[in-house]
């Protein structure tokens, strides 16, 4: 329950759903000159300011001083509790990870406010990664697209579901592969001397040749031959991989169109089991590689998206703290999910 203030602090971008039966917040300062406190339940607990949580760790904001957190999982920038859920003490992160479609442009148009958001965040020393479960294209293409519209970017900071299939081919020393996919995703396994057996110089994608294993993403080349092509790798023993299992992705407008996860249906379908992995969100698979190359412990790496099924999923896996954007598919925020309406919520002036 909110009370009142001589001096009522600006509301922020972002709100928390109230839940029935919530423990009843007061807010009260500490004698203590530079501390902070709420009580819950009659019970005082201090609060720490930004940069003050773990000595070594380097903190890109700063909080405005006097300013006095609630106890709950109100917003994106909480301090994570164990579970990676956040446990109320709102702050910046060394690390942010950002979902693409529905989170930072749809289509081809930029979400407002985005671009300024991550321009802001990167400003004030934060890293930024961009990861996307679309497999379409390459890291090149999605870093000009970004630049375009006005986001910081190099290919090295986009991670895909294109580049994740490379690294597990790598890993696990297979060198041939059938596609289901784009001649961006083609042209990546190539980059990475996988051969892609059914594949022409273009990188468009044909139903002949064996492999043993086969990767489906989104492929708007799709077609019956194509299907029954995978499916007969798969009955000979070809191991199965899925970029995703996103059914839609979000275009300008509002628009929905299927994405990988129908395609990833189809073929399950006929072949009577499911993949034997998903690459992409909600699998943790990349966000771990994120976090180990950029040396980011998982609490203090913020997952941001629009679906919270897949993008923000893989982050609680790790442990990392999420924040749901209303502004791609997902138009209600779930219970105890922290959520802004845009980016802006990232921003929360009262917290400078």
């Amino acid at each position: 329950m909110r009370h009142a203030a001589a001096h009522p602090a600006p509301r922020p971008p972002f709100r928390r759903r109230a839940r029935r039966g919530a423990a009843q917040v007061r807010q009260r300062r500490l004698g203590r000159r530079g501390a902070d406190a709420v009580q819950l339940d009659g019970v005082a607990r201090l609060l720490r300011r930004d940069g003050e949580d773990r000595p070594g760790v380097r903190r890109p904001g700063r909080g405005r001083p006097g300013t006095v957190a609630q106890v709950g999982r109100r917003g994106p920038a909480e301090d994570p509790g164990p579970d990676g859920a956040g446990a109320g003490v709102l702050r910046r992160y060394p690390l942010y990870i950002f979902d693409l479609d529905g989170t930072l442009y749809r289509g081809d148009e930029a979400i407002p406010h985005a671009a300024d958001t991550v321009r802001r965040l990167v400003e004030e020393g934060s890293a930024v990664r961009y990861f996307t479960n679309n497999s379409g294209q390459t890291r090149e293409f999605f870093a000009r697209k970004l630049q375009t519209m006005g986001f910081p970017c190099e290919p090295g900071m986009v991670y895909s579901t294109a580049t994740g299939v490379a690294a597990l081919c790598r890993e696990r020393g297979v060198d041939r592969v059938f596609c289901v996919g784009e001649p961006g995703l083609v042209q990546t396994l190539r980059e990475a001397a996988v051969e892609v057996v059914n594949a022409d110089a273009k990188g468009r994608v044909w139903p002949c040749g064996e492999a043993s294993a086969v990767v489906v993403g989104i492929c708007r080349s799709f077609t019956y031959a194509l299907l029954d092509a995978a499916l007969q790798c798969l009955l000979k023993g070809a191991s199965y991989w899925a970029t995703n299992t996103d059914a839609t992705y979000p275009l300008e407008g509002g628009r929905l169109e299927p994405g990988a996860g129908s395609l990833v249906a189809a073929v399950s379908t006929c072949a009577g089991r499911g993949p034997d992995l998903v690459v992409g969100k909600p699998s943790p698979w990349i966000v771990r590689q994120i976090l180990e190359e950029t040396g980011v412990a998982p609490q203090d790496a913020l997952l941001v998206g629009d679906r919270p099924e897949t993008d923000l999923a893989c982050g609680r896996t790790l442990g990392c703290p999420t924040c749901l954007v209303l502004t791609g598919v997902t138009r209600q925020a779930p219970p105890d999910q922290a959520f802004c309406e845009d980016l802006r919520g990232l921003l929360d002036p009262t917290l400078r």
